[in-house]
């Protein structure tokens, strides 16, 4: 049913009925907000658990330390010692696929960035 026709029925009830209904539809209301609040919650104390779990990893010592730390040193000064350290082909199998200069240039810039924000 559309709003309009519901509206149209709503006319032809009660005032009793018509109260009636309001009351249910103000219980199914609160009912909805109730199981959504409940949800969002349940999502926020899930997502809490979750970031103290990985945070020994960012922490010293951690697996990922080295990759986010303030400490941590520029891993490649310039592309050329990129390719120095790893092949084009490593590169490409890394990406899944072939890689040209250009986008070469645009890991080698997103790593120079990353590093320089920190």
């Amino acid at each position: 049913m559309t709003k309009v026709e519901i509206i149209a029925s709503l006319k032809q009830l009660t005032s009793e009925e018509r109260l009636e209904i309001i009351e249910i539809a103000s219980q199914m209301t609160r009912e909805e907000i109730k199981i959504r609040t409940y949800l969002q919650e349940e999502q926020k104390q899930n997502l809490r658990l979750t970031a103290e779990a990985a945070k020994p990893l960012y922490q010293k010592g951690g697996e990922l330390y080295d990759l986010f730390s303030p400490e941590s040193e520029d891993y490649f000064a310039s592309k050329e010692e990129l390719l120095e350290y790893i092949s084009r082909e490593e590169l490409s199998a890394y990406f899944g696929r072939e890689i040209d200069e250009e986008e070469l240039s645009a890991y080698f810039d997103r790593r120079v960035k990353a590093n320089v924000s920190r």
